[in-house]
């Protein structure tokens, strides 16, 4: 079953921006915002995470993507003007984040294993199987994950998709599916309680929370030193046509081996996590994990001044204390820079 969220609400992203499901701590730094002392420009403090953000890069995308109405969607070069920075203006560690953030496009992982990075807020990572592309996650909205797919098939093949994996419940993650639905008997996986979790925050308190959620993400902010600088996790969010599609594999166990495509994959459900709803999941013939959003490079939020649902700390401490004893048993040293948003981290 796929619908817009259109369908289930009466309006869209578009018509009030009252549709955000997003966990993420968005980084702003406006105009009127506490002043930053004048300084020189900081150099990254950790040269490790300079090298882990551009490592393994194929290809950058350029330019921007608009509706059929000719309205801005994503524009890949807006934030260009971090590299050669020399204000005052922007708070130290945001401006190290942001430029890390930056490093966008096409990157192979490991072997069989890439990620599209800053082709909206979250990432897509794509696992080579048998027969096509297993796709982890697709983005807010239909229009960036279609200008991913496209630019993934341009650089590596036209190749089919074989699998979708959605870790969790926020629609920065599961909003563009329908662009990946080229076949109506592709397989979707996504952990336990995915459509309630999904659907319910937003048609109970869509309206108030959309109207908070504008001025938490600076939706009215424009793209400079002055205003909108990054997004924390990512560089921002697109404004398209978000949809959902209804899964067909549920991971309701605490631990479910599956073969998707012929790709050996062990999932681990990790509900009440930083989304009600959430898996992550291990590729031992890799040496991969996939930590979906509990892990991430940033220092994550508790709660969001949207008002979303405040997170289980001790079980988001207990999964990570599990993540880490399962790892080091199965050797898992492939470690991504993008460790969030279901990155290989």
């Amino acid at each position: 079953m796929l619908m817009t969220f259109k369908n289930l609400l009466g309006f869209t992203m578009k018509q009030g921006f009252s549709l955000l499901l997003l966990s993420a701590s968005i980084l702003v730094q406006h105009s009127y915002a506490t002043s930053v002392e004048p300084q020189k420009t900081p150099q990254l403090e950790r040269k490790q995470d300079e090298q882990n953000a551009q490592r393994g890069l194929i290809a950058r995308p350029h330019g921007t993507l608009t509706d059929e109405q000719g309205k801005l969607i994503w524009s890949y070069d807006d934030y260009e003007f971090l590299k050669n920075y020399s204000g005052n203006t922007i708070n130290p560690k945001l401006l190290t984040q942001a430029k890390l953030n930056q490093n966008i496009g096409l990157f192979k992982v490991t072997e069989g294993v890439w990620q599209l990075r800053g082709f909206d807020l979250a990432n897509i990572t794509v696992i080579e199987g048998k027969t096509g592309w297993i796709m982890v996650d697709t983005l807010a909205s239909k229009e960036t994950a279609a200008a991913a797919l496209k630019f993934l098939r341009t650089q590596l093949g036209d190749k089919k998709i074989s699998a979708i994996i959605l870790t969790h419940s926020h629609y920065d993650h599961f909003g563009g599916v329908d662009a990946f639905l080229e076949d109506k008997n592709i397989p979707i996986i996504a952990p336990s309680g995915f459509m309630d979790a999904a659907t319910s925050e937003n048609i109970m308190a869509g309206s108030i929370m959309g109207k908070r959620a504008s001025y938490m993400f600076g939706m009215n902010l424009d793209v400079n030193e002055k205003e909108l600088v990054d997004s924390g996790l990512g560089k921002g969010l697109s404004f398209g046509t978000v949809t959902i599609a209804q899964p067909t594999i549920l991971i309701d166990q605490p631990e479910k081996k599956l073969s998707v495509d012929g790709v050996e994959i062990t999932f681990f459900n990790v509900p009440d996590s930083e989304a009600p709803s959430e898996l992550t999941f291990s590729i031992e013939s890799k040496n991969l994990y996939c930590g979906s959003e509990i892990i991430t490079h940033t220092m994550h939020n508790l709660y969001t001044l949207r008002g979303a649902k405040a997170r289980d700390t001790l079980k988001w401490v207990k999964y990570l204390d599990e993540a880490k004893d399962y790892n080091e048993k199965a050797k898992n040293r492939n470690f991504d820079f993008s460790a969030s948003l279901a990155g290989l981290g």
